[in-house]
């Protein structure tokens, strides 16, 4: 709530509407909770749900797949690269060197209302978001075939508007938006849509997504940001610093759910420091 007033009274300020000494969140703090608090809190809290097991993830992009490819490269890429979903959809061919395996992250998806049609853009999140990160040999392969589709399109489809999105619509539908990047809410719409099922005035029956949650073996509700989350969880089955992780996915020190899942993750494989221990005398 601090957040959204915050940046509601910045608005006002760059248009004038009120003076920089008016802005009254400048004196509004949010004291922490009491550490009795903080820990019943996560007692209560099943992390579990928060990033996917690695037969979760299979049978996630497994249905995916069957529905939207395209979408299927999308999250696939996220949980390689731990990246935010507006990140990724933010990534143009110039952030990216194939020869060093390289992508710099300097902008994001624009979701808010003010953004510029023409380019979409918007500033990553905080200072440690803008970073570049190497990557791994399936994600840049992931890059690959989008952009090799993207050049069939530049070249057989007139509606087409080449800016150097990778991740880009090619909708038959809304041809208007060919070439533009895609927006987060659309694959979280179509991942659990609220409208899907519903009766249309004409009698139809509304198809807007694929109430994935409801096609799954296991219960956890899937959105973008669960693939994020997927790729900590892995990052620490295989013993990276939990800084190292930070730095990677461009959080700051301090983030409560990636400490949270680091911690979860740390302590599921703490029986084998006992055995390790021994190890250290000879």
């Amino acid at each position: 709530l601090k957040s959204d007033l915050s940046s509601i009274y910045k608005f006002a300020i760059k248009k004038n509407y009120i003076l920089p000494e008016q802005n009254p969140m400048t004196y509004v703090t949010v004291e922490e909770k009491g550490l009795n608090e903080q820990l019943e809190q996560l007692k209560n809290k099943d992390i579990e749900n928060h990033y996917l097991e690695r037969n979760e993830l299979n049978e996630v992009l497994s249905i995916v797949r069957k529905h939207n490819s395209q979408y299927a490269r999308i999250l696939e890429f996220q949980v390689l690269t731990g990246m935010r979903i507006g990140e990724v959809l933010g990534l143009k061919t110039s952030a990216i060197s194939f020869d060093t395996g390289k992508v710099k992250i300097e902008r994001t998806r624009a979701t808010y209302g003010g953004a510029s049609n023409d380019n979409y853009e918007g500033d990553v999140k905080n200072k440690q978001s803008y970073r570049t990160i190497k990557l791994s040999k399936k994600a840049l392969l992931l890059l690959q075939e989008e952009i090799e589709i993207n050049q069939h399109h530049i070249i057989g489809n007139p509606d087409y508007r080449d800016n150097n999105w990778i991740f880009s619509s090619k909708s038959f539908y809304k041809t208007d938006f060919n070439g533009t990047p895609l927006h987060y809410s659309v694959i979280n719409n179509f991942l659990n849509s609220s409208e899907t099922g519903k009766i249309t005035k004409t009698g139809h029956v509304k198809k807007v997504g694929i109430n994935i949650d409801n096609q799954l073996t296991f219960k956890k509700h899937i959105s973008t940001h669960i693939f994020r989350h997927t790729f900590v969880s892995h990052m620490a089955e295989k013993n990276v610093p939990l800084l190292a992780i930070q730095r990677y996915i461009g959080h700051k020190t301090g983030s409560k759910i990636t400490e949270e899942i680091y911690t979860h993750i740390t302590k599921k494989t703490s029986d084998t420091i006992t055995e390790s221990i021994d190890t250290l005398i000879d």
